[in-house]
Parts: structure tokens; sequence; C-alpha cells
């Protein structure tokens, strides 16, 4: 069963990026790692990405994420890079970057709309500052005739078009009861999109897809604020309905 599971795993993977590859699956039960899929709880996927980056998702079984954690070495000792961390309903809770073991920069806690309610910034493991977003005062936002948003060429419905012709309807059949994944992305300064994520994962074949999508995208126009171009954040959901 485990070699079935695995094989159909692989086999949708397959066409989902080509700078990055499956290396191995594990299935957990009560009493730790089993072959017995009738006795898994959930599962672990690893990832090997170019540059010797490998990156562990621990997901419920038929359910959705639950962490995401980023190695520099193949035995995945050594913590180093994003990591994330989920909800029993698949929203993302805490978001993060590790060196070399050590916290690093600035983490992010979230509550279930999203908003930040604590950021902690840390340098190599040492914790330097910790914010309560409601305590820091706002300053009133100054606008320039010059701002432009990070855009899709040829607009939103240029985006909506592009994601509907390259979404692959065929994978919500291959789900449990469908969803709305949450898939986050920076446009930075080039228009390139980065740190693309889950918001909110499902289940795995519909989170793969919805990254899929996303990563497939072409360049943006960046955004521009008072003569200079800037990064941009953006949330994207992308549903999958079981017919």
């Amino acid at each position: 069963m485990k070699q079935l599971l695995l094989a159909f795993v692989l086999l949708h993977f397959a066409s989902a990026s080509q700078s990055q590859k499956i290396v191995d699956l594990i299935y957990v039960g009560d009493n730790g790692v089993t072959e017995d899929i009738k006795e898994t709880k959930y599962f672990i996927l690893i990832k090997e990405f170019p540059g010797s980056v490998f990156r562990r998702l621990d997901y419920k079984l038929h359910g959705p994420l639950m962490t995401v954690k980023t190695y520099k070495d193949r035995d995945m000792k050594i913590l180093n890079g994003s990591f994330y961390s989920y909800r029993e309903n698949g929203l993302l809770q805490i978001q993060g970057t590790y060196e070399g073991n050590k916290k690093d920069g600035s983490w992010y806690y979230y509550n279930d709309t999203f908003k930040v309610v604590k950021e902690e910034k840390y340098d190599h493991g040492t914790l330097l500052q910790t914010i309560d977003p409601d305590t820091v005062k706002k300053e009133k936002a100054v606008e320039y005739p010059d701002e432009r948003r990070g855009e899709f060429k040829g607009g939103p419905k240029a985006w909506v078009k592009f994601i509907q012709s390259t979404i692959n309807p065929d994978v919500a059949a291959k789900s449990v009861k469908g969803g709305k994944v949450l898939v986050g992305f920076m446009i930075n300064k080039n228009g390139d999109l980065e740190t693309i994520h889950l918001r909110k994962s499902v289940e795995f074949v519909l989170d793969e897809e919805a990254l899929r999508v996303i990563y497939k995208s072409p360049q943006w126009i960046p955004a521009f604020r008072n003569g200079h171009t800037v990064n941009a954040y953006r949330i994207q959901p992308i549903s999958f309905q079981v017919i």
C-alpha cells in the first residue's frame, strides 16, 4: 500500500516542478513509523531542492499541513531556512527562519484572521526584541501620485485567466473533499515572485497544485512608491471543488 501511494505522489509531483524532487515518504501512526496505511495518522514528505536544500513537510493523512522545516543537510540535522507551522484547520500560525539550527531574523505569529499578534526579532538564536503590533504607534500613511501596486501584466482579468488556464482541474477529483488553498507570495523589485508559501493548507494534492500554479507565474510589474520600485505582498485563493 505504501509503495502504491508513493507512486501516486511521485506521479502527481513529477509535473509540479523541475527544480525539486521527492526523496522520501514516511508514514507515522500512534506508535511511530509504520508500513500499514490503516494505522497511519500523518505522513512526512521530504523534498530536495537545488543546492542540497531539503524540506520536510508533515501532513495529516487526508488533511492539512502541520509544519514545514528546511534543512541544509541530507540527514536533516541542521535547520537552515524557512519554517512554517499551521493550525489544526490548516491556517498559517507561525512563520520564521533558521540559520544553523538557530532562529534568525523576524518570526511572526498570526491569529486566525492572518493578523500578526506578535513579532520576535532574533540574531543567530538570541532574542533581541518582542513586538506587540497593537502597541506600535501607527503612522498615518502618506500617499504619493506615482504609487502603483504590484500588478500582473494585463491586469486582474489576465491574472485570473492565467490561473484558470494553468490549473489542472482533474486534481480536485484526487482530493477527499476539495477546498480553498491560500498561497502567499512576494513580488520583488524585479517583478519576480519570491517566498511562495501556503497561508492556508487543505491537503497535499491540492496544496501542491496551487503552489505549482503560482510557481508557473511569469514576471509581474513591480510595485512603485515615491520614485522607487518596492516589494509587494499578496495572498491568492485557489479553490478546488469535487464534483
